[in-house]
């Protein structure tokens, strides 16, 4: 009973930490994308609300997006690696300020509240 469930435990962490690996592989190739595909112009000028009409700039906002929330996923992995290292509260601050940080940037009233502060 005892090799089972650690064989169970064991084959669980093996897939979380290769899921995570693969998270972690697929956020760097979407962040590689990222400013390649977007379109860069002055903000302030016409050529800034063409840049931000693109489809490439919404493209490439959405591949930032994946990107994060894949980053955030992959620390999981990491975690699900070391923590049974001495390191582990660490990961799991970082993992917590991840998401915490991942979803105050993502939230309207943010995205809004520097809107508001550029106009004046």
């Amino acid at each position: 009973m005892v090799t089972s469930s650690l064989s169970r435990e064991t084959i669980a962490s093996s897939s979380s930490v290769r899921l995570g690996a693969l998270s972690l592989a697929l956020a760097g190739i979407l962040f590689f994308l990222y400013p390649a595909l977007r379109p860069y112009s002055n903000e302030a000028s016409f050529q800034g609300a063409q840049a931000f009409a693109s489809p490439f700039w919404i493209l490439a906002h959405m591949l930032a997006v994946a990107g994060f929330i894949l980053l955030a996923l992959s620390l999981l992995g990491v975690y699900s690696a070391l923590r049974r290292s001495p390191v582990w509260r660490l990961l799991a601050v970082a993992l917590v300020g991840t998401w915490k940080r991942g979803a105050f940037d993502c939230h309207p009233s943010h995205f809004f509240s520097q809107v508001s502060s550029s106009k004046k």
